[in-house]
């Protein structure tokens, strides 16, 4: 895949840790409608997630037990469940066509809030996602081999890639084009993406390869 090969080209850059942020100065407003019912700063609430998953997993290194793992993996998890809640539309925020076969109100203020959201506060968004998931790939990476292979903890891990791609398509939905900016994003990162991240790997690069190729 593309995609893939372009990341392998590049030099990690450095511990996941220690990921640099991107400056943006954004031009327009990071809130969108959710479903008509509720406001969401898509901004604000991905770097709660980073800035949640950052302090889950910092302490973490191939020296750490498996109650230590076990409870950055959970914090992590949590923290990805919490993200997504601002994002799901399901019952709660009812998107769906209006009776008689018309735009719904509330899909047609899902609609707007995309238009309204601008170039560099997606960028932005994308970056922050970007830095987020190469903490994640971080954590794995910080993770012994004895460690990863007790069922449990084997468990946490494979809730991860699931989550993650959850989330990015949430996202995608009201901010069109951040899944392509984040794979960008994690190219200029230099993170080459460990295996048990391959679901995430596979959404990003298949996307970057219509655009790189």
């Amino acid at each position: 895949m593309l995609f893939t090969k372009v990341l392998l080209a590049l030099p990690f850059i450095g511990a996941a840790f220690a990921a640099p942020t991107f400056g943006f100065k954004s031009s327009s407003s990071s809130s969108v409608s959710i479903g008509g019912k509720h406001s969401v700063d898509i901004l604000a609430v991905v770097t709660d997630l980073k800035a949640s998953v950052s302090t889950s997993c910092g302490g973490i290194s191939l020296t750490s037990t498996q109650v230590e793992v076990e409870a950055a993996l959970c914090a992590v998890i949590s923290a990805f469940d919490t993200c997504q809640s601002s994002f799901d539309v399901g019952a709660g925020a009812g998107i769906g066509l209006g009776i008689g076969g018309g735009i719904g109100s509330d899909l047609k203020a899902l609609l707007k809030g995309k238009l309204q959201i601008g170039a560099n506060v997606k960028a932005e968004v994308a970056a922050v996602l970007a830095e987020t998931i190469q903490l994640v790939d971080g954590l794995i990476c910080n993770i012994s081999e004895e460690i990863k292979v007790i069922p449990s903890v084997d468990g946490y891990l494979c809730q991860l890639s699931p989550l993650i791609k959850k989330l990015l398509c949430s996202v995608e939905k009201v901010c069109t084009g951040v899944i392509g900016l984040c794979g960008k994003a994690l190219v200029k990162l230099g993170c080459v993406l460990t295996p048990l991240l391959s679901g995430v790997n596979g959404l990003l690069g298949g996307l970057l390869g219509n655009i790189l190729g």
